[in-house]
């Protein structure tokens, strides 16, 4: 990027780079390539906020040409956190309102998932069982490892944004809360229960 930016600044061309913030690392040399403004070269940066509720009910209208009824468009906007992609995933499901979640969503979420370390993966099946939201405290009591490695998995997890702090409560929930959905199936009745 640095080449090409250098080398066509006499000619009029327009690099566009798009990437995903949850897939990029914290020492990823794209990232120091963006805060440095690409060596003079990058003019704007925009990021994409996911959809409000509202913008998730429009969404909702276009992809079912139809006034979608409120109980839809509240439980696919707070399964899908406003990811628009999740949204269409959700609403063109045979049932959007099913607590199944669609293969091709599935199979999305398990890729992330797949990217982290194993203490991570740990942290996340056991959060999935507790629920949307999990204290530190019940975490620490079921985890099953040293507390350094526990919080070792939690770093891991908030920084590839598959978590998020409520610092209030000292407690954790899923972004997006489908992810907890996805975690949980993977997981066997009888691991299940014993995390239970």
């Amino acid at each position: 990027l640095t080449f090409l930016a250098r080398n066509l600044s006499a000619v009029p061309v327009l690099e566009l780079l798009t990437f995903r913030q949850d897939e990029v690392g914290q020492d990823a040399p794209l990232l120091g390539f963006l805060h440095g403004r690409g060596s003079g070269t990058v003019s704007d940066h925009i990021e994409l906020a996911r959809f409000n509720e509202d913008e998730v009910a429009a969404q909702i209208t276009q992809l079912v040409d139809d006034e979608p009824p409120p109980s839809l468009i509240r439980a696919v906007f707070e399964r899908s956190d406003g990811n628009p992609l999740f949204v269409e995933e959700l609403v063109t499901h045979p049932d959007g309102t099913s607590s199944d979640i669609p293969p091709g969503l599935h199979a999305l979420l398990n890729r992330r998932l797949a990217r982290i370390d194993p203490r991570a993966q740990h942290v996340l099946r056991v959060a999935s069982v507790a629920g949307h939201m999990v204290s530190y405290d019940v975490l620490r009591a079921v985890f099953g490892l040293r507390e350094d490695e526990l919080r070792a998995g939690l770093r891991t997890a908030i920084d590839h944004l598959l978590l998020r702090v409520d610092p209030i409560n000292d407690s954790y929930f899923f972004r997006p809360p489908l992810l907890q959905e996805a975690i949980r199936d993977q997981l066997l009745p009888s691991e299940r229960t014993a995390l239970h």
